[in-house]
């Protein structure tokens, strides 16, 4: 039973060990060697982890900041259409004309949009800033 297969297999491992030039023991030091390259290897998939995990919170903060933003460029509208005469032959200011479909156009969301938040952001950050002195203009 048992000891048959356990005598088989020390003899193959007796005949692989021979095979290869025969092992040596390893040494205290050499086990501390791959103990650390396995933590160095641990601490870097961390380091590579918490950078994945700011990213994606860096994302978050400019997504806050790109709605932010929206709701500032619709803000910036209604006042440029409440300080508009009724005359129906004026035109609309040209930066304010399909806000609500311009800003969200710049969200990674949208097909066509920017490739990051933050881009989507700035993008915003400058229509709003157009809107506004628009808005200033108009005053």
């Amino acid at each position: 039973g048992w000891s048959g297969q356990l005598s088989g297999a020390s003899r193959s491992t007796r005949s692989f060990r021979s095979r290869l030039g025969g092992w040596q023991p390893l040494a205290a030091g050499s086990v501390a060697v791959l103990i650390s390259t396995r933590s160095r290897g641990l601490k870097a998939s961390r380091q590579a982890l918490k950078g994945a995990e700011e990213l994606e919170e860096t994302e978050v903060v400019f997504r806050e900041a790109f709605q932010a933003q929206a709701s500032r460029c619709e803000l910036l509208t209604q006042q440029l259409q409440e300080m508009a005469p009724d005359d129906q032959g004026r035109a609309e200011p040209s930066s304010s004309k399909g806000v609500g479909n311009g800003v969200s156009s710049f969200s990674p969301e949208s097909p066509g949009g920017k490739t990051s938040w933050k881009e989507a952001f700035e993008a915003a950050r400058d229509f709003a800033d157009t809107l506004e002195k628009e808005v200033e203009k108009a005053r």
